[in-house]
């Protein structure tokens, strides 16, 4: 049997990321059953409940594509500083965008943070792994 290459960086960050999820996760469903906002019934019926779905939703749509570039990146034998450096500022910038869905006072400059981060960490995990592809210095 062959020996698996660990990837412990990605498996913290991911960690982080599902305990969002999963509080996201329990907000969203103690919020549509607070709001009577029942499985079927569109959230947009209710700006709180929307919101929710939302934070909940975006979470989702961006998470997987940065954490599995995050892992391309370490089982490629990118620097864990570098690894550890995008990690953490995305889960911090994901836990501000959350944040930011969730209340409507702290919205607007949540959401910049939080979309800016997502991209730069996405747009910089990108371009490193195409570096690594390529072999330009950054392998090890």
């Amino acid at each position: 049997m062959d020996s698996l290459t660990p990837v412990p960086i990605v498996a913290f960050y991911a960690a982080g990321h599902a305990l969002l999820h999963c509080y996201l996760s329990i907000d969203t469903v103690y919020t549509r059953i607070r709001t009577s906002a029942h499985l079927g019934e569109p959230p947009m019926s209710n700006e709180l409940t929307l919101r929710r779905v939302r934070a909940h939703a975006n979470n989702v749509e961006y998470v997987p594509l940065a954490l599995l570039l995050l892992l391309i990146f370490e089982f490629n034998g990118g620097q864990a500083w570098l690894a550890h450096t995008f990690g953490a500022f995305f889960l911090i910038v994901r836990i501000i965008h959350s944040y930011g869905l969730r209340d409507a006072a702290r919205s607007v400059l949540c959401r910049i943070i939080g979309f800016w981060g997502t991209i730069l960490t996405i747009g910089g995990t990108s371009i490193i792994n195409i570096m690594l592809a390529f072999n330009l210095g950054l392998m090890g």
